[in-house]
């Protein structure tokens, strides 16, 4: 499994659809496994969890997204 793939394309599928983050502060795992479909064991979804979150924390996409979230936290 390539977590740095997979971490990617979800990046991707939330610059598309910003309300699809909604999800990843209340239930993260399932937001993740909802917009890829994984099956995979728990060690290795929460290595993609936990990767998400690192790129979403810092540069412009995660400013953009953590206004979204305020939006919806309203």
């Amino acid at each position: 499994m390539d977590i740095k793939k997979i971490i990617s394309d979800i990046i991707e599928k939330f610059k598309s659809n910003p309300d699809a983050v909604r999800g990843l502060q209340s239930e993260p795992a399932k937001t993740i496994k909802d917009l890829t479909g994984l099956d995979v064991p728990e060690d290795q979804l929460n290595a993609v969890v936990d990767g998400v979150k690192a790129k979403l924390s810092g540069g412009e996409l995660g400013e953009k997204l953590e206004g979204v979230l305020k939006i919806f936290n309203k």
